[in-house]
């Protein structure tokens, strides 16, 4: 599967449980050991963040997991960006 199709495949998750009412959306992004930066932009998430944000998300924290492999998964999780859901906690 392409990067292109799926960020269309996320973005169409993230709109779809936006429109059903999802109070949270929980994404998975992986990337491999050959495509991490060892410093600087992940732009894959940066732009996987942005289209989630763009169907009315807003991200709320995240949790990094890195594998036997090198590779890393990220488990971004949003909350409703239209109040209807449970307020956001100020964490300073």
């Amino acid at each position: 599967m392409s990067r292109e199709s799926e960020l269309a495949q996320l973005v169409e998750q993230a709109s779809a449980g936006y429109r059903s009412g999802q109070t949270f959306f929980v994404a998975k992004l992986k990337l491999g050991a050959w495509g991490a930066p060892s410093h600087g932009e992940v732009a894959a998430w940066g732009e996987s963040l942005a289209a989630v944000e763009a169907a009315g998300w807003v991200l709320d924290r995240w949790s990094v997991a890195g594998d036997a492999g090198g590779g890393m998964t990220a488990y971004p999780v949003f909350r409703r960006g239209d109040g209807q859901g449970p307020a956001l906690q100020d964490r300073h």
